[in-house]
């Protein structure tokens, strides 16, 4: 292969967004294709072209989630409600106690716009992911 060829196969390659999912589930999720270990809690390896789609689909069986990407932890808290309460994302303080860098957290919920609580943490609508 020349340098044209692989800018070429390097441009056209898909593009894949690997995370692992830690997540407390509050009712049976059916993940597709993607690797899961655990019982109770699980972790959960996939692309997130295909896992967001799952995860926005079965919102209301899940009570936990932490997704870690690129070497840092987002935490996550699914709501059912249109306007949750900051206080939420307290939580959130006790991962940078650990040695993986927390990284941007979100409560996933049924507002209609994307909002931030602060610099660290948003308000994500469902229908975004």
């Amino acid at each position: 292969m020349n340098a044209n060829e692989i800018i070429q196969y390097i441009a056209n390659a898909e593009k894949k967004t690997p995370v692992k999912i830690t997540i407390k589930e509050r009712a049976p999720i059916s993940y597709g294709s993607a690797k899961v270990f655990g019982v109770g809690d699980k972790v959960v390896f996939c692309d997130w072209k295909e896992l967001g789609p799952i995860l926005a689909e079965n919102a209301d069986h899940i009570e936990d989630m932490v997704i870690e990407n690129d070497g840092q932890l987002h935490p996550l808290e699914i709501k059912r409600s249109v306007n949750p309460g900051s206080e939420l994302t307290g939580a959130f303080s006790i991962l940078d106690k650990g040695s993986v860098p927390r990284g941007t957290g979100a409560i996933l919920c049924m507002r209609p716009e994307l909002s931030a609580i602060n610099a660290e943490n948003y308000i994500v609508p469902v229908w975004m992911i």
